[in-house]
């Protein structure tokens, strides 16, 4: 392929495929600033296109991302895409300088301890995460099996885009909230990703990340998808959140009931249901907007922006990703 130059190699388009919704943002680095070009979003959870994670209609996604894109006309001709946690199996590991250099040995070793099945082929990549410990240096492992991988690099392709990345939902949250939060924010967030029947917890401290875990909700979530469900139902997802929530954390403290706010992603964020009934357990105010720059957004932000914002910084992390990362 030939060298691309000037502004559409500096493009990217952050495309995130789950369940519940698909979504379509463009990004652009410039210098060491980030800058979100436009955006797009869609619910499809009725659509049978997306279940548990796994794309289940390939023609569907393409035609629908399709009609996202040509929505936003974006100049972009590479994207990354998501890879939802529950597909992913993630863990906080330390790793000393040795370690890293040797990573092609280090690889199967860790494989093999782990207890990743050896039989299944998967890529597995690494992140720090901005914590030390007696054995060296905390870094995030994900392993992602390679038929999920090339199932979203065939949709992807079929949309005439090249793929340079395919990044776990906590990471390519984290980006996006780093990227898209003012730059003197140094304060503590616990983020939550609900996307039943699976919900995924990180948190932000001072600008570094930390990945809490993922868990599958074991109360009826088809009542809630289906509207106007009793309280009930928002009650024990909201008391099995918190519990999670403060054991996932259990080694920092008094976090997450320290924390300056909490930040719902996914599908349920804009939910006011929710957010009030996740307010009676937690300490920190479950935020409505994230505290993003809105300097570095290029494109009209609708009146229900603020409000979805969480549904979309998944994409903007994605989207913000560099061609040679």
């Amino acid at each position: 392929m030939p060298k691309l130059k000037g502004e559409v190699a500096k493009r990217t388009l952050g495309i995130v495929i789950s369940d519940r919704e698909i979504i379509v943002v463009e990004g652009k680095r410039s210098g060491k600033k980030f800058y979100l070009l436009k955006a797009a979003r869609e619910l499809i959870g009725d659509k049978g296109i997306v279940e548990n994670g796994r794309i289940v209609s390939e023609s569907a996604c393409i035609l629908k991302l399709r009609e996202l894109i040509d929505q936003i006309k974006p100049e972009a001709v590479f994207a990354s895409v998501n890879i939802p946690a529950n597909l992913v199996l993630l863990k906080t590991i330390p790793l000393d300088p040795d370690i890293i250099e040797r990573f092609p040995d280090w690889m199967e070793w860790e494989k093999e301890k782990h207890s990743v099945d050896a039989s299944i082929k998967s890529e597995l990549s690494y992140l720090p995460i901005g914590a030390k410990t007696s054995d060296g240096e905390l870094y995030l492992m994900a392993s992602v099996r390679k038929d999920i991988i090339i199932e979203r690099k065939r949709v992807i392709e079929g949309l005439g885009l090249t793929l340079i990345a395919a990044d776990p939902d906590p990471v390519a949250a984290y980006n996006g909230f780093i990227a898209s939060c003012r730059e003197d924010d140094e304060s503590n967030y616990l983020f939550i990703d609900i996307s039943l029947p699976f919900y995924t917890f990180f948190a932000t401290f001072n600008g570094k990340f930390v990945y809490g875990g993922t868990k599958v909700t074991s109360v009826d979530y088809h009542g809630i998808e289906r509207g106007n469900p009793p309280q009930v139902l928002f009650d024990s997802l909201a008391r099995e959140i918190h519990q999670s929530a403060l054991e996932f954390f259990a080694p920092y403290g008094d976090f997450p009931q320290n924390a300056t706010g909490i930040i719902l992603i996914g599908y349920f964020a804009p939910s006011e249901t929710l957010k009030n009934t996740l307010g009676n357990f937690f300490l920190p105010p479950i935020l409505n907007t994230i505290p993003y720059d809105k300097k570095r957004l290029k494109f009209k932000v609708g009146k229900d922006f603020g409000n979805v914002w969480g549904a979309y910084i998944k994409g903007c992390g994605l989207a913000l990703r560099s061609i040679n990362e």
